[in-house]
């Protein structure tokens, strides 16, 4: 008995507790290892590259897109500047413009530049809309298509000032047509341009031609027409 007892007791227990430990602890550390770590592990370096590598990616492309888009819009406005603007602008030193006239050159200007920059989309709503002119002219960083049209209608004023009674211009512009003039409002004067142009730079004297004869000082206020500076 005593032999039997002792030989069933030691196989059943070793039996069972090798069975159990080894199953449980197996299956135990088998999944705690797997799910745990393996959880811990999955979603420290999916998340932790999938992010670093998307928004590396994202921003990388999204600013070399937006790069290719301000690089073809700067192709665009030296496309307007070099091509368009100058055929607009040829003869523009000798126009008389009113301030109707003004406006639909500034009109003419937005579309184009409307079309070269595009829409804005509003991140709100998600709507598109177009750019607002203070938003246009800060996108294009040059003198606008009046300030240009002033700064050369001074400068072939001065010109015309400084060629002396000998040059048929000078003669046409400080000499007095004879006649009676028609009823109504006078229509405005190319001078009239040039001494109103002198004003927006705070040059308020009548004898402009007196002042265009000092080419430097002359030359100042002309960049003060392009520039919106006053010398």
């Amino acid at each position: 008995m005593d032999g039997w007892m002792d030989g069933w007791m030691d196989g059943w227990m070793d039996g069972w507790m090798d069975g159990w430990m080894d199953g449980w602890m197996d299956g135990w550390m088998d999944g705690w290892m797997d799910g745990w770590v393996g959880g811990w592990v999955g979603g420290w370096v999916g998340g932790w590259v999938g992010g670093w590598v998307g928004g590396w990616v994202g921003g990388w492309v999204g600013g070399w897109v937006g790069g290719w888009v301000m690089w073809v819009g700067g192709w665009k406005v030296r496309i307007y500047k070099t091509v368009i603007l100058p055929v607009v602008l040829y003869g523009c030193e000798t126009w008389t413009l009113t301030l109707r006239e003004e406006q639909r050159l500034r009109v003419f200007e937005n579309k184009v530049l409307r079309k070269i920059f595009g829409a804005k989309r509003v991140e709100v709503t998600e709507e598109w809309r177009k750019l607002h002119n203070a938003r246009l002219h800060a996108l294009y960083s040059s003198p606008d298509i009046i300030r240009n049209i002033k700064s050369r209608r001074l400068r072939w004023a001065g010109h015309v000032a400084r060629m002396g009674e000998s040059k048929n211009a000078y003669r046409v512009l400080v000499g007095r047509p004879e006649g009676k003039r028609p009823l109504g409002r006078p229509r405005r004067r190319w001078e009239d341009n040039i001494k109103m142009d002198l004003r927006e730079v705070e040059y308020n004297d009548r004898e402009w031609i007196n002042l265009a004869q000092d080419r430097d000082r002359w030359r100042a206020y002309v960049r003060a027409a392009m520039n919106l500076r006053v010398p």
